[in-house]
């Protein structure tokens, strides 16, 4: 009954920390700004507007390239996998790299948005 009683006590403590109108959020989600460059791509492409699509393989490479500054992916192996066979099914090749960033970074960002938490996340 103790680690029952604690539990509630650092619920109780975390409550009463927040504000009553704030949301309380223990870390930033970093799925939404993964997921904002395959969306912003996907809707480009659909619509025709191509420089929306840029904007998205933008977005996603600026991603990838945090990701890889910050220790959080050592070696883009996956993303160039990706990249390249698109780059190859895909005509220019340029447009099959973004489109293949965008598809990983997809991928990704549904990773983080589904993974299971913890209890203090």
């Amino acid at each position: 009954m103790p680690l029952m009683a604690n539990i509630y006590d650092a619920e109780a403590a975390a409550l009463s920390s927040c504000s009553a109108r704030l949301v309380c959020r223990a870390k930033p989600k970093l799925a939404e700004f993964t997921l904002l460059g395959p969306l912003v791509g996907v809707v480009g492409w659909f619509l025709g507007l191509y420089w929306l699509l840029w904007i998205g393989v933008v977005l996603a490479t600026i991603n990838l390239s945090l990701n890889l500054a910050s220790g959080a992916m050592k070696l883009p192996v996956l993303p160039g996998v990706f990249m390249f066979v698109a780059a190859e099914l895909l005509n220019p090749w340029y447009l099959g790299v973004g489109v293949g960033l965008l598809i990983w970074k997809a991928l990704e960002g549904a990773a983080e948005l589904f993974r299971p938490r913890s209890v203090g996340e």
